[in-house]
């Protein structure tokens, strides 16, 4: 499509949401009238004229929020996507548990994951303290009811994170296309917005040290 729009003078434009440029984007490249992209990486793929970095397009609500002072208990946002995140939902409950920090959380976990993590939260002697959901309908919402957000990085997730204006520890899933999670959270870590922890190094001691600090 992108070469026959080339080939009938048809301006083409594409979205790189990611930090790390897709394979299909960077064949594409160099036949684009205007690259929109959210991170710095993935420009030097396209001629400097072509680039407008607009961010990433994202539903209606998600404004800046300002976050409310903690009352007793600190408010931690898990959210692992809409199918859930197995390695959030296994070590994120210890860490919580474990944490110093009287802590509450919001634990998005998936469908099929909802029953055992609701589980382990109990087993944990937690469970009075997490609400485990499959689903998030009102997501701008549950993001500006809390102080720490607990993610993956892909990019609407980030985007939506940053949108509201929250810290956020976030999880990069390992298996991505061209790493590009990784470099999502490496990127808001280096201008101070996340901290960017590797999947295989998100252990219960490591998260709950983190959320402390």
């Amino acid at each position: 499509m992108s070469l026959a729009a080339r080939a009938r003078g048809v301006p083409l434009a594409l979205l790189e949401p990611n930090a790390a440029i897709g394979l299909t984007n960077q064949l594409v490249s160099p036949l684009v009238s205007r690259a929109y992209t959210a991170f710095e990486g993935p420009e030097r793929h396209f001629r400097a004229s072509v680039v407008r970095r607009t961010g990433v397009p994202i539903r209606d609500g998600f404004l800046p929020r300002p976050s409310q002072p903690p009352q007793r208990q600190r408010a931690v946002l898990v959210r692992g996507g809409s199918q859930g995140a197995r390695a959030l939902n296994e070590a994120v409950p210890r860490a919580l548990a474990s944490a110093r920090t009287p802590v509450r959380v919001v634990h998005q976990c998936g469908r099929i994951h909802e029953a055992e993590t609701r589980a382990r939260y109990a087993e944990l002697g937690a469970g009075e303290r997490a609400t485990v959901v499959a689903f998030i309908d009102d997501m701008p919402a549950a993001i500006g009811a809390a102080h720490l957000v607990v993610s993956r990085a892909g990019a609407s997730a980030v985007s939506e994170i940053c949108a509201v204006g929250r810290p956020s520890l976030l999880v990069a899933y390992p298996f991505a296309a061209a790493d590009h999670q990784r470099h999502n959270a490496e990127s808001l870590a280096r201008g101070g917005a996340a901290l960017a922890i590797g999947n295989d190094d998100a252990t219960p001691a490591r998260l709950a040290a983190e959320i402390d600090r």
